[in-house]
């Protein structure tokens, strides 16, 4: 059996509103509500470490994480406004109008009479 070599620690794991905030972020939202949405599986069928204990049982696996648009705040809701504010553009100049200029009226043109 390989050996395990990864010495690091574990990263500190996020609480729920913190997941919800790193989806905001992650997903460019400015305003609204939100709350973090999990997506179980689940299965049924014989479960045990051997055969000899085998018992009915059930599984259960997160299949999908993402967020919900929320009505109003609850405990774990992240306003988007707060954690992710959308960035002010500055305000273009306006172009500058074209000053009309005096033409000066072209002389007529003298021509030769033969």
């Amino acid at each position: 059996m390989a050996q395990d070599t990864n010495t690091e620690k574990p990263l500190t794991p996020l609480a729920l509103k913190d997941v919800g905030v790193a989806l905001i972020k992650h997903c460019g939202l400015h305003e609204g509500l939100y709350d973090v949405a999990i997506e179980f599986q689940f299965a049924i069928g014989r479960v045990g470490p051997s055969r000899e204990s085998i018992y009915p049982g059930a599984m259960l696996g997160v299949s999908r994480i993402g967020l919900a648009k929320a009505e109003q705040k609850g405990p774990h809701t992240v306003d988007a406004r707060e954690v992710n504010p959308a960035k002010s553009v500055p305000k273009k100049a306006e172009p500058k109008k074209a000053v009309p200029t005096k033409v000066a009226p072209k002389k007529p043109v003298a021509t030769k009479k033969t």
